[in-house]
């Protein structure tokens, strides 16, 4: 029982590798710089490579949720959702964003959350939608005006972040140098 317990840890461990593998090769090849500084008016729309790793996503966990249940459901979609979240704020960090972009960033995050953690009454356990709020607030620093910016990072959500998580965040903004935000920032450092 040991040694096929082993085989299907292995197993699992490579096919989570392997979703997390595809989610981030696809972002990083289909996720366009102006996806997140896109120009004149647009509609607030989650961007086409979100959407095609949602579908994805989708697909795969009920994959999951049909083939496992009790403890070893909500252990591999715990993991699954720490993973996403991992490889989503680290493509995040990739891009500037200008306002429209930072909602479409929102609204990206909003979708992965929604994947990752929402299947009804079998949804993902909480510290999954605590990482996936946290990154949904990280989005909402690339949008607030420049004057509230303190008062949003010592909000609830993002209160208890290390500070140079919240700095890195705020340089992704188009409008940082030229509101010259580190200024702003002085608090938080």
């Amino acid at each position: 029982m040991e040694q096929l317990a082993n085989k299907l840890d292995a197993g699992l461990e490579r096919a989570l590798a392997a979703v997390v593998g595809w989610v981030k090769l696809h972002l990083q090849t289909e996720q366009k710089k102006t996806d997140f500084k896109p120009e004149g008016d647009i509609d607030t729309l989650a961007s086409p490579a979100c959407l095609a790793v949602v579908a994805y996503l989708n697909t795969v966990l009920d994959n999951i949720h049909n083939g496992l249940e009790g403890d070893n459901l909500n252990a591999v979609t715990l993991e699954l959702a720490i993973r996403l979240h991992r490889v989503i704020y680290e493509h995040l960090q990739n891009f500037q964003f200008n306002s429209a972009g930072a909602m479409i960033a929102i609204c990206d995050v909003k979708e992965y959350r929604s994947a990752a953690c929402s299947r009804g009454a079998r949804s993902a356990p909480a510290p999954a939608h605590a990482l996936f709020d946290a990154l949904h607030a990280l989005c909402n620093l690339l949008l607030v005006k420049p004057e509230n910016l303190q008062q949003v990072c010592e909000g609830e959500t993002l209160a208890e972040l290390d500070r140079t998580i919240l700095l890195n965040f705020i340089q992704l903004r188009s409008d940082y140098k030229s509101q010259k935000l580190a200024n702003c920032l002085k608090g938080l450092s």
